[in-house]
């Protein structure tokens, strides 16, 4: 199936809302069963990444947009969480703890830099900054007894660095690290992490995939159900979760994101070419320009 198609068929109402196209806003926090042993069925073992529990771990409304984002991504399971800096902090706090030590890249997002070196610090979690550039090979020789977790984020937050993504997420693998993406700028239409070798793609909801800047949302995909239900588990334990109002209009969003991605990529390297043919720009930093040190990535 097309990408385009599956953003507009992806998590549809289904035969229990009576037809509609969209799925309705559920707002809940109290969930009721209609006797005891439904109650126990709804709750029993791995039934709490499945069903709606209670309005605090999600409605029908999130586990509707992680459906989609997940079949996107290629992914085993997704957690939406409240805006896209809490997907990427509780996507790296799920794999690290005292005394362990993550590789993040140098051109992160600052927030993201700030949780590490203010919060992660405190919970003695060591953080060692990368060059974004690095060959796996160089990679490798980061890597201690101690590292959990590789970080990766392409294009960088601001400086849009590339990373050679497969190469540097093999390395972790062979070591035994787990790795993880910050994917908002591509989205995953224009690039699934997952495929690539990761094992954890992290996104902000708020920028492409609601599209239209009026909220903020976040995902976190896992490669693997192992992965995925130690991420849910972590972000229900923090109790961190996107009002159903926000998924409804982010799950409205992804319909349109193929068409909004292909003229904003048209509108930007317009606007990026014509900026290098001014005298007052020293340089232009965007890859799909082929004098762009990333261009070939």
């Amino acid at each position: 199936m097309k990408e385009d198609t599956k953003l507009i068929h992806l998590a549809r109402g289904k035969p229990q809302t009576e037809g509609t196209v969209n799925l309705p806003v559920y707002r809940a926090s109290t969930i009721l069963s209609p006797d005891l042993n439904s109650y126990l069925e709804r709750h029993a073992g791995t039934r709490r990444f499945e069903r709606v529990t209670y309005g605090a771990t999600g409605t029908q409304n999130s586990r509707a947009l992680a459906d989609a984002v997940s079949e996107l991504e290629g992914g085993s399971g997704c957690m939406v969480t409240a805006s896209g800096l809490s997907a990427v902090t509780l996507g790296i706090s799920a794999f690290v703890g005292a005394g362990d030590h993550l590789l993040v890249t140098d051109s992160a997002y600052g927030p993201t830099r700030r949780f590490c070196d203010e919060v992660l610090a405190r919970y003695g979690v060591e953080t060692t900054y990368y060059d974004p550039g690095i060959a796996p090979a160089a990679l490798a020789g980061l890597i201690r007894d101690t590292t959990r977790l590789l970080f990766l984020e392409a294009p960088g937050s601001l400086t849009f660095e590339m990373q050679d993504v497969p190469g540097l997420a093999q390395v972790a693998r062979n070591r035994g690290v787990v790795s993880a993406m910050d994917n908002t700028w591509a989205t995953p239409v224009g690039f699934k992490p997952i495929a690539h070798g990761v094992d954890v793609s992290i996104q902000a909801g708020t920028k492409y995939l609601a599209g239209h800047s009026d909220l903020v949302i976040g995902m976190i995909t896992a490669a693997t159900q192992e992965q995925y239900r130690r991420i849910a588990d972590h972000v229900m334990a923090f109790g961190d979760v996107a009002g159903p109002d926000d998924c409804y209009l982010t799950l409205r969003g992804l319909r349109t994101l193929g068409v909004r991605l292909r003229q904003q990529q048209d509108s930007a390297l317009r606007i990026a070419r014509w900026l290098t043919e001014q005298p007052e720009v020293a340089r232009v930093l965007y890859p799909p320009l082929p004098s762009d040190p990333g261009h070939a990535l």
